[in-house]
Parts: C-alpha cells; structure tokens; sequence
C-alpha cells in the first residue's frame, strides 16, 4: 500500500511517497526548546533576549528579535547563510546532540534561533529561499514512532521494489545500515521532486530521522548526528 506523508516547515511542504503497512501509522511528539529569557536594558524597549548552552562557557545571546513564520514569508528578505561558528546543546529526556550554529543566520530584521520546535520535531541551520516562495530552514530532526532495524530496512526495499515495478528504475537509494556514535542508523535516499538523505536512528522510546530537504544542509545534518546521544 501507499501512503502519503506530508512535512510542512515554516514555508513549505514536503509531500513524499512511501510504502507501509495497512495499519501502519506515524504519531509525532512536541519537543520544547530548553531556553532563559533575559531582558535587554540597552534602551527604554525592552528587548527579550533568550540564552542557549554553547560549546564554550558563554551563553549566545539573541541580539536581534527572533525570527517568526511572518519573517519566512516575507518574500524580500535577504537571509544570511555561511559556515557555523559555533555547536548549541539541545537537551530532551529522550535524546540530546549538538546544533552547529552561527548567530549571523537570519536576516537584517532578525536571528534565527539555534533550534526551534514543531509538531514533527526539531528545525535547526540557517534558512534560504525555498522552492515556492518564502523561506524555510533546512536541517530538522522528525520523531516517528519505535520500529526496529529491520522493519526500516523491509519498508525502505518495499519502496525501491515498488519503484522498479512502477517507473522501470529506482528513485531512491539503500538502505543502508551504520552505526553512528553508537546508534544504530538505517541511511536510504528518496528521489523525485527532490533529492533527500534520511538517517533514521533506532530507538527505544522513538525513532528519529535526521534530514535536510533536497539535502541543501546535509553537512550540517551529518554533524549533529554524529553527536546523538539517546537516554
């Protein structure tokens, strides 16, 4: 059977198309965003700052407002990219890892945030103009529901068998099965409308998928994987 899952972020949507189970079903947890608010006395408005755990012993501020979803519509933004500079911690009671971060990312109006939280999951890197229209970030991490290794790797074949039979060639790739920094990772591609790499890492309580669409942030992506640590 197909299914269609639809991801949206801040200014888009992701359709793809996967096989499963008829009674297979994925559910999705809210994580919230550990953060201190501080208040700006530079001048007579104040100005909320939020502080992250950093790699070093200084918090990073927030120096401008941060972003919103009206900044990730606004079709004449210039969004700043470029290297991070930095890693911010992101601690949940089910998993924690690092974010690669630099707090030039955003716009003139405003920073994004190191990470932000979704029905789907953690958003995380700079952002950029999306196919569409609007802006969006790239790196997230989705929480599915606990399936084992094997049951990710017989969905993901299903995928590739079903491709065959459909258009005469795959259009994604794997699976493959790592382990990275000691979790067991099933990594598989799929094609189409765009090109993207999904780590789905096997847990306990969860599974969690890293992923970048169209794999536009997929170094970054593959950095803060390599810090998983799953309680």
């Amino acid at each position: 059977m197909r299914s269609l899952t639809i991801l949206s972020g801040a200014a888009f949507t992701i359709v793809a198309v996967t096989a499963c189970q008829p009674t297979e079903q994925v559910q999705h947890i809210q994580v919230e965003p550990l953060q201190v608010s501080v208040q700006s006395s530079s001048s007579s408005t104040a100005i909320t700052q939020i502080a992250y755990s950093s790699a070093s012993s200084a918090p990073i501020l927030m120096s401008r407002r941060a972003c919103t979803n009206e900044d990730f519509y606004n079709i004449e933004a210039k969004w700043q990219r470029g290297e991070p500079t930095t890693t911010v911690a992101f601690e949940h009671p089910e998993l924690s890892f690092s974010v690669p971060y630099n707090p030039a990312w955003g716009s003139t109006a405003c920073q994004l945030e190191p990470y932000s939280s979704s029905q789907r999951g953690i958003e995380f890197g700079p952002a950029d103009i999306f196919e569409g229209g609007g802006a969006a970030r790239f790196g997230f991490v989705e929480i599915r529901d606990a399936r084992t290794k094997q049951q990710v790797v017989d969905t993901v074949r299903r995928n590739r068998e079903e491709e065959k039979r459909e258009f005469g060639t795959t259009l994604g790739t794997g699976p493959e099965v790592r382990t990275i920094n000691g979790n067991t990772v099933v990594e598989y591609g799929e094609g189409g409308f765009c090109e993207a790499t999904f780590f789905e890492v096997i847990g306990t309580k969860h599974n969690y998928v890293f992923q970048s669409a169209c794999d536009v942030e997929l170094p970054l992506v593959r950095q803060a994987l390599s810090s998983l640590v799953i309680h």
